[in-house]
């Protein structure tokens, strides 16, 4: 399909992200090791992409990237703190380390590969319809689960139930349904999206994620925030869900949220007691600094220090300062990128895939604070996807306006008087 059409595969492996099953390979405590559908998808796509390429002679044509730089660094941060940990013996399960520093450069490729792939506004719209389709895809799974049993849901084909990924999931499509409602131009459009986010965020509810409720605020925070529209229906809206949601969060909900705090714990932040899960990753931060401190520069090597609930503590003691701050740079860059390209267009395509995907950045950011976000694959081959589009954006306008330049006009095609 690629060779035939780039479009179709890409639209394939934007479904199979979500909605492909996975394999085990080897499991460790609280990571396992599997390779999905949708990793040999990626291969294929990308190196029958590059044959293409070169029959056609078009490899002189590949854009450069704003992020490929940061990405390379981090990747090579990767490699040399899990040599090392290999080596020093940091590194139980060298196979881990190895699968897992390769699903880093996996997706690299897949940023490079959409980026460079996307040649026309017209496969944006594509591509936004797929991933789109996709979460109502899950969502409609999620609703399937509630009928069954009502326990937390979670995403489909996991071996072991995952509702906080879920959440992550379904956090970063309700900001691109928000970002691409506020500024789409057609009513009916705006309605489907809306809806959309009515409709994946009852499922999202029932995952019992506390850190996913904290998403879903700060998604609305930045969407107040940033948006160039209906700033004030917004902010007029946030604040009416503030005041009625004791009136319509189900009981369960409330009664998750109020589990975060015990009173006869004795761990406690700010004088407040927290209850087993709040509670033991504040201990593991602790462990981590304390581990982080025997190698402060590159850490013990990817999965060197074992399974910890946290994005940022995670990659300080696996990678060290050093991993910690190009895993940052990345983001740094990503999100400059995002809002400099959101504020220099005015398509309105482009300006909802801009302003969707820079709440999912933030949002995603808070989130790592509870979680290993960017390390979960259901949620970071979307994230790259999304950023890989919002890259080609500049090039697509020049290209345009390069286009709309050479078109002949009336005035140039009538004879010019002569002077």
């Amino acid at each position: 399909m690629t060779l035939i059409n780039t479009t179709g595969a890409l639209v394939l492996l934007a479904i199979s992200m979500l909605l492909s099953p996975e394999l085990s390979l080897a499991s460790m405590p609280g990571r396992s090791v599997v390779v999905r559908f949708d990793d040999l998808l990626i291969i294929v796509i990308f190196f029958t992409w590059l044959a293409k390429m070169a029959i056609n002679k078009q490899l002189s044509v590949l854009r450069p990237t704003p992020l490929l730089i940061p990405m390379l660094v981090y990747i090579v941060s990767s490699v040399i703190s899990t040599s090392l940990g290999v080596m020093t013996g940091g590194v139980g399960k060298p196979i881990a380390g190895l699968f897992y520093t390769l699903k880093y450069i996996e997706f690299l490729v897949l940023y490079f590969m959409v980026s460079n792939a996307i040649t026309s506004k017209k496969q944006c719209e594509i591509f936004i319809k797929a991933i789109l389709f996709t979460a109502f895809c899950v969502a409609l799974y999620g609703f399937f689960q509630l009928s069954l049993s009502g326990h937390r849901v979670t995403a489909p084909f996991e071996g072991k139930a995952e509702p906080n990924t879920l959440a992550g999931y379904l956090i970063m499509m309700m900001c691109m349904c928000m970002g691409m409602g506020i500024h789409t131009l057609k009513k009916p459009s705006r309605l489907i999206y809306f809806g959309l986010t009515l409709f994946m965020l009852i499922p999202f509810t029932y995952t019992y994620s506390r850190g996913g409720y904290i998403g879903l605020i700060c998604m609305f925070v930045c969407l107040c925030l940033m948006s160039k529209k209906y700033r004030l229906p917004l902010i007029s809206f946030f604040i009416l869900i503030c005041i009625a949601l004791p009136f319509i969060v189900p009981e369960s909900v409330i009664a998750r949220i109020a589990s975060t705090f015990d009173p006869t714990s004795t761990v406690q932040v700010a004088g407040v007691k927290l209850s087993g899960s709040p509670a033991g990753r504040i201990v593991i931060w602790k462990y981590v600094i304390e581990e982080w401190m025997k190698s402060p520069i590159f850490g013990f090597g990817v999965t060197g220090i074992g399974f910890v609930d946290s994005q940022y503590a995670t990659l300080l003691g696996e990678q060290g300062i050093f991993g910690l701050i190009t895993f940052l740079w990345v983001r740094w860059r990503a999100g400059k990128v995002t809002w400099s390209t959101y504020q220099g267009t005015d398509d309105a395509l482009y300006q909802g895939l801009c302003l969707g995907f820079m709440c999912t950045l933030i949002c995603m950011m808070v989130l790592s604070f509870t979680g290993n976000i960017f390390i979960i694959v259901r949620i970071v081959e979307p994230f790259w996807f999304l950023m890989a589009m919002v890259t080609a954006i500049p090039h697509l306008e020049k290209e345009e306006q390069a286009d709309t330049d050479d078109t002949p006009t009336l005035s140039r095609m009538l004879p010019q008087p002569i002077r």
